[in-house]
């Protein structure tokens, strides 16, 4: 063991709040610039319990202390501190730190500035989880407004979010646009709200967003899947921005950006999208070619940025400790053959993959020459041609296939729990649900029907995502298909029929496609009864003639 190896990774968060803390750490790179932030924040705007409790509208600091810990004062007043520069801030927070107070302190200083907000999420289930944070620090009469259509969101005060069918959506969003959100507090919609709709048209949700964003604060939770930015020399004229672009639009025209991303530096696709709104944009001549410097220069030139970004008070990143929490891995025996047979088959579609190089290669020249050829410039716009390579994929497979040999010996180590009087909690990776609801749909099985879905339909799924190819024209239309036979050459087809085969040849009967369901019936068998907390909906129920059954 090195000397590097004994080196702590992490040291404890010194908190400059009086409010109680809850004993969090902080990456040993970012300790001292966290420090130091903390010291010019208060050189600026002195004591920070004081300063929080004037911009949320609090009497005193005790009013402040029931509705933060010391580590979320220390956040709120941060990010609301580079707000008011005209900035954003970056909340890195590890989960359980509370991020989602201070998503609800920042809402709470737009509304007591006469500010929107619009908070941005990945689904619409997350709203709720904001309203609760937003009435645990005092709002209980928040009105929020959402952009999704015919949707009912429960709350946790016990009323329901509602919104009508399209037309009067519309309707709605016209009149905040020429009158003000009149009486709302704040927007709520997602990032797959502010996507084109069919044949790259722009949704009057965008114009909407567009036109109340000047007066806002943007509040963009998870803020990773706001997705990475790709740099285009050239665009078309009727070409409208992905949702990636419109999320970045909108954060330039903002007031002031709230990032909220426990892997927020981890991405840096996504980096410029931070940058836009902190003094990482000061850092390059062109903001775009961020995403590629930083993933150049990798995790170490990564780990700089960030600490750069903590003591410029742009960032602030904790964690907490796993110090007495065992984890222990458990050897199980599993069936060899069925091993070897999957390892067989993922061999032979990474041979494959390797032998349709050539024939995308040469695709790819060819659609720079075509896209040249129309171009006045010599530039090749948007076209270029892309495909999936099966080793960025092999981790889900693997990972997927791991579960479902341990499946049985998890039942038995489960039982063996229960028998002892404790009530163990089961986490998996992956539910499958994506895959048996596309299985469902390609071979239109219904609610009750049988579905003969086994991990060879996961293999040749897998074997055919490697064929597609997604071919972008000078405009920047897609589309998607796979290479013809033509296309691959002799090598790249014969390959193909041979993971195929192989595929096909293989029995793989004796491993369940849905860990997670066969877990349950299992257990169901024995007397035992489950609970679960997905969200999923199709899900497999296996009879006891040993078939399964669609159910949604």
């Amino acid at each position: 063991m090195t000397d590097f190896d004994l080196e702590p990774k992490q040291v404890a968060y010194l908190p400059r709040s009086l409010a109680k803390a809850i004993g969090t750490l902080i990456p040993v790179n970012m300790a001292d610039a966290a420090q130091q932030a903390l010291d010019s924040f208060e050189s600026r705007n002195g004591n920070i319990d004081d300063y929080l409790v004037e911009k949320l509208g609090y009497t005193d600091r005790s009013q402040l202390y029931q509705h933060f810990s010391a580590e979320q004062v220390d956040g709120a007043a941060l990010a609301i501190a580079s707000i008011e520069s005209g900035k954003g801030f970056v909340i890195g927070d590890q989960t359980g730190i509370g991020k989602g107070r201070i998503c609800a302190a920042v809402m709470r200083y737009a509304k007591e500035e006469g500010l929107e907000a619009i908070f941005i999420s990945q689904n619409p289930s997350l709203y709720a989880d904001i309203v609760r944070d937003l009435q645990d620090i005092g709002m209980t009469d928040f009105n929020p407004w959402m952009t999704d259509a015919g949707k009912s969101i429960p709350l946790p005060n016990g009323t329901t979010l509602r919104t009508g069918n399209l037309e009067q959506q519309k309707e709605v969003m016209q009149g905040m646009m020429d009158a003000g959100l009149t009486g709302r507090d704040a927007i709520f919609t997602t990032y797959s709200q502010v996507q084109t709709v069919s044949g790259g048209v722009e949704p009057m949700r965008r114009a909407f967003l567009r036109a109340i964003a000047p007066n806002a604060i943007l509040v963009l939770d998870e803020a990773h899947e706001a997705g990475g930015a790709v740099k285009n020399d050239w665009k078309g004229k009727n070409h409208a921005p992905d949702r990636a672009e419109f999320i970045r639009e909108l954060v330039d025209a903002s007031k002031g950006a709230f990032f909220s991303s426990a892997t927020a530096i981890k991405r840096p696709d996504v980096i410029d999208l931070y940058a836009r709104k902190t003094d990482l944009r000061h850092a390059v001549t062109d903001i775009d070619d961020l995403s590629f410097l930083l993933n150049e220069g990798g995790v170490p030139l990564q780990q700089m940025v960030a600490a750069g970004m903590v003591e410029g008070g742009d960032m602030r990143r904790l964690e907490r400790s796993y110090e007495g929490i065992s984890f222990k891995a458990e050897v199980v025996p599993v069936d060899r053959n069925v091993v070897e047979n999957l390892a067989s088959a993922m061999r032979s579609i990474k041979e494959f993959d390797d032998a349709k190089r050539s024939g995308v290669m040469e695709l790819k020249e060819q659609a720079k020459e075509q896209a040249q050829a129309i171009s006045e410039d010599n530039a090749i716009g948007q076209a270029g041609v892309s495909s999936s390579n099966f080793t960025s994929l092999m981790h889900n497979c693997i990972s997927q296939t791991l579960v479902a040999l341990k499946a049985e010996e998890t039942v038995q180590l489960v039982i063996g729990q229960l028998e002892n009087g404790e009530k163990p909690v089961i986490a998996l990776s992956n539910t499958m649900g994506t895959v048996i609801k596309w299985y469902a749909e390609e071979h239109d099985v219904k609610q009750g029907d049988e579905i003969n879905l086994s991990f060879a339909d996961l293999l040749n799924r897998y074997l055919d995502r490697s064929r597609d190819i997604i071919v972008k024209d000078y405009d920047g239309r897609s589309e998607r298909r796979p290479l013809t036979g033509r296309e691959l050459g002799s090598e790249g087809q014969q390959a193909f029929v041979d993971a195929r085969e192989i595929i096909s040849s293989s029995d793989f009967s004796t491993i369940p496609i849905s860990p997670i369901d066969y877990i349950k019936s299992r257990l169901q068998e024995q007397g035992y009864s489950v609970g679960e907390i997905t969200g999923r909906r199709e899900t497999l129920q296996y009879q006891d003639d040993g078939t399964t059954t669609l159910k949604l």
